[in-house]
């Protein structure tokens, strides 16, 4: 009889090797740019803050927010509570570590994965807010506004804002753009572009470069219209809304992560999902952001789960495997990849051996070897046949290891047999 024990979270292979079907050739995350990446999609939740596990190379830190909330996965909860004015609503809600500082190189690519959670009104509510110190106000030194952007939930959308630099070139007495879902609202400050229906995953990547207009690309491909649509009125701000200057820009000015600091007074919180951050030192070609959405929805390794088994001295038993895709089942029920298992190692000689099997198997197959060395099975089932006379607690073990077809491997379990006698 087996009795399997609850599975253990893996640490996921690495992200930047990922490879994808071979329907869409191999492509990987763009590396020689890369300043930081930030996988919240696989990492163990740590209460008050997104979490950190091993293979991670940093956290992004705790979370100040005014209220309480999850910082999970499932909840991020960057609830606000904050007034218009900058100091006070920054201070509530940023992100107490920073990326790491962007020089005055002139270009960078921001990424972000998130899905939105259904919202029941069709006002548009704070999502996330991507920006560099002193983005997220609307109060001096508007000399470092230099660049921002909003992931915004307006109903069953999710909308991207951009915002960038100082300019005194305005009719009204505000010399800043500022990033917030309600400040200026439908004015020319922000250049909306609606990125997604909520479902799956939203990738959004920002591609600035010194000289040139922003480019924002949603789940790898173009925002197409967002310089086009703009009107008249709005053109003459076009250059500083989408070209930050990086002549304002020093190396002390980092890159924050944060929750739009403006809510008119009223808590509003995200209850969707921040799945990655990750940022470039470079302009990512089209074809690189591209290769960047493929490879990372391409999979996140399977899990493995650690069996913990009975049977009874001198009677071979049928064992199934525990192999899952959590990411394939949440995101990609419909193109889920077949699991495959494969013994990576065996159990002493002297206390039992293996053969392969197939579920509902009422015994060994007749005549079947047993194996010899690591092997790629057929199925998740094989039977464990004991040495003759042996019992006792953790008995035997073997381990074995869980892949998909796209490239995704798990970290090895541990199978472990109790014999009673």
């Amino acid at each position: 009889m087996s009795l399997p024990i609850g599975q253990r979270r893996l640490t996921p292979v690495v992200i930047l090797s990922l490879v994808v079907a071979a329907a869409l050739g191999k492509k990987t995350r763009p590396t020689g740019s890369l300043q930081a990446l930030y996988d919240f999609s696989r990492a163990d939740c740590l209460a008050g803050s997104f979490g950190k596990s091993s293979g991670k190379s940093a956290s992004l830190g705790a979370v100040a927010v005014a209220g309480s909330g999850s910082h999970c996965l499932e909840g991020v909860g960057l609830g606000m509570d904050g007034a218009r004015s900058g100091t006070a609503a920054a201070s509530a809600g940023t992100i107490s570590d920073a990326l790491p500082a962007i020089t005055s190189s002139g270009a960078y690519s921001l990424e972000v994965w998130v899905r939105a959670a259904p919202q029941s009104s069709d006002a548009s509510l704070p999502i996330l807010a991507i920006g560099t110190e002193g983005a997220f106000q609307d109060s001096s030194p508007c000399d470092k506004d230099l660049f921002g952007v909003a992931l915004m939930q307006r109903g069953n959308k999710v909308e991207v804002q951009l915002a960038s630099s100082s300019y005194s070139s305005r009719a009204d007495s505000y010399n800043c753009i500022v990033i917030g879902p309600e400040v200026h609202a439908g004015s020319s400050d922000f250049f909306t572009a609606t990125a997604a229906d909520l479902g799956p995953p939203v990738q959004i990547m920002v591609v600035v470069q010194t000289g040139k207009p922003a480019k924002v690309y949603h789940n790898g491909k173009p925002v197409a219209g967002l310089i086009d649509a703009l009107s008249a009125q709005q053109s003459d701000v076009s250059t500083y809304a989408l070209q930050p200057q990086f002549d304002l820009w020093t190396d002390a000015y980092k890159l924050l992560l944060g929750p739009v600091p403006y809510t008119k007074g009223a808590k509003v919180g995200w209850d969707g999902e921040l799945l990655l951050v990750a940022m470039h030192s470079s302009a990512l070609t089209a074809a690189q952001v591209q290769d960047s959405y493929s490879a990372w929805l391409a999979d996140s390794a399977p899990l493995a789960g650690e069996l913990a088994l009975t049977t009874v001295e001198d009677t071979p038993f049928l064992i199934t495997l525990n192999g899952t895709d959590p990411f394939d089942a949440k995101y990609n029920p419909t193109g889920a990849s077949k699991l495959s298992y494969t013994v990576t190692k065996l159990p002493a000689p002297e206390h039992g051996f293996l053969i392969a099997g197939h579920a509902g198997a009422k015994a060994p197959p007749s005549g079947a070897t047993p194996l010899t060395g690591p092997t790629k099975l057929s199925s998740a089932s094989l039977w464990f046949t004991p040495y003759p006379d042996l019992f006792g607690t953790a008995a035997a073990t073997f381990e074995y290891q869980v892949s998909d077809s796209k490239g995704g491997a798990s970290e090895a379990a541990t199978v472990t047999i109790d014999i009673t006698p």
